[in-house]
């Protein structure tokens, strides 16, 4: 009865997370890495004619799809889709072969996916797809070939966000304190396969500065770092609406399971403190599968009667992501008749606010220039208000994409001049929108 009860519970939650995957409107990162693979297939390259702070990763997972399918929205969250899957059947097997209960560990992971952004195309997901590959392959290993496995799929990770770094040198670092030389070298030499393949093809492409600086430089530099109380507040309406299974995690963590399963809750602990950087819910995906697999522990341990109260909760709890679909679809359907409003128009090049980055991806114009966003990190070492300014003096034949409420843009210097030289020739309610020319 009990496993019936879970398997029923993951199976509804998995079908949420699709549903509310597939009717959500593409939103600013999404439409920015989707607009990156799409120039790239055209002859495009990150870095040079796209800025962007990320590791290029995403970029090239979407590059295929996008080769493929174009323009196709249904299609790259659909793989979405199979990636989230993957991961809770990875963070299953971990649970199994660690003699945790599997089947929780995967319905604890679609739970925390669905309220921590994981129905985005963004880095994430990708991310944790790979740390559980990884760990997976660490877990008793029969084959020596699985430490150079493990390693080029922490080499993967790290190619989609540069946080996954933290979990690659937890594991060196074990291998060094218990003198595992030739595992320490097979986990490198896999890292260090894909580090040399990703260098050889930033050099090849002459993007050697502009990747150090915006992957490495502007992050350190110009990347503004949230105040605590504003950072804590916009982040725990995602934490209170899963607390018990926080509180499991940390019933979870005795010294019994610590001392068995060090590397779990090493990928589940040690990467924390990087998410305290900004509010962004999706930051803390990362460690997701692992924080599942210690919740899952506790649970086990717990009466069976909290044990279907949990599960009870979870169900009850769905109410909030469900009650979104209706507007997203509303939202989403305005968004393809914009798309097909700017298709339709004459201008040859787009120029949106942060928010609308979608609609470089979705239309057929090209970007006005390779600052599909502008925030501090842009704005602040390159100055890209002022640059795209000059862009917009240049490029008479723009079509602008702009927040009908003044206070949600970033770059007011850019909107006061869109403002006093564009005229609106559309608006859009529900989305907030604004088309604006010459």
């Amino acid at each position: 009865m009990k496993r019936k009860i879970t398997i029923v519970s993951f199976l509804f939650l998995f079908l949420i997370l699709s549903v509310i995957t597939i009717f959500k409107p593409l939103s600013q990162d999404e439409g920015v890495f989707l607009a990156i693979a799409k120039g790239i297939t055209s002859g495009g390259l990150p870095y040079r004619d796209f800025f962007d702070h990320k590791t290029p990763g995403i970029y090239f997972a979407l590059f295929g799809i996008v080769k493929l399918f174009g323009n196709s929205v249904l299609v790259p969250k659909t793989f979405l889709v199979f990636v989230n899957l993957a991961t809770v059947v990875f963070t299953f097997l971990i649970a199994k072969k660690i003699k945790v209960n599997g089947n929780i560990a995967a319905v604890f992971t679609l739970f925390r996916m669905i309220f921590f952004e994981g129905n985005s195309i963004i880095a994430e997901p990708f991310v944790i797809l790979f740390l559980t590959i990884s760990l997976y392959l660490l877990l008793q290993p029969r084959f020596a070939i699985q430490y150079f496995l493990a390693g080029l799929c922490l080499g993967i990770s790290i190619l989609f966000k540069q946080t996954a770094v933290v979990n690659l040198m937890v594991i060196l670092l074990l291998c060094l304190i218990t003198s595992k030389w030739s595992k320490l070298l097979m986990i490198l030499l896999g890292a260090g396969t894909i580090f040399a393949s990703v260098f050889l093809y930033i050099y090849l492409n002459g993007l050697v500065i502009p990747a150090y600086e915006q992957i490495i430089l502007y992050n350190i530099t110009s990347y503004p770092r949230e105040h605590l109380v504003l950072l804590l507040s916009n982040l725990w309406p995602a934490f209170v609406l899963i607390l018990p299974l926080w509180a499991l995690f940390i019933i979870g963590l005795n010294k019994r399971f610590i001392s068995n399963h060090l590397l779990v809750i090493a990928f589940a602990i040690l990467p924390i403190p990087l998410f305290f950087i900004r509010h962004y819910p999706h930051y803390w995906l990362q460690i997701i599968p692992f924080v599942a697999i210690v919740a899952a522990y506790a649970y086990n341990k717990i009466h069976l009667r909290y044990q279907y109260l949990i599960l009870a909760f979870i169900i009850l709890v769905m109410i909030f992501p469900v009650t979104q679909i209706r507007r997203n679809i509303i939202l989403l359907d305005e968004q393809f008749r914009i798309t097909k409003y700017l298709n339709s128009l004459q201008e040859d090049r787009i120029l949106t606010e942060n928010q609308f980055s979608s609609y470089y991806f979705l239309s057929d114009k090209k970007p006005l220039n390779k600052y599909l966003y502008i925030t501090e990190i842009d704005d602040w070492s390159e100055g890209a208000q002022n640059k795209t300014i000059s862009d917009l003096q240049i490029h008479l034949n723009t079509v602008i994409i702009w927040p009908k409420d003044s206070n949600f843009a970033y770059a007011k210097n850019l909107q006061s001049y869109i403002l006093d030289n564009y005229s609106i020739k559309k608006s859009y309610d529900q989305s907030g929108v604004l088309i604006l020319s010459k």
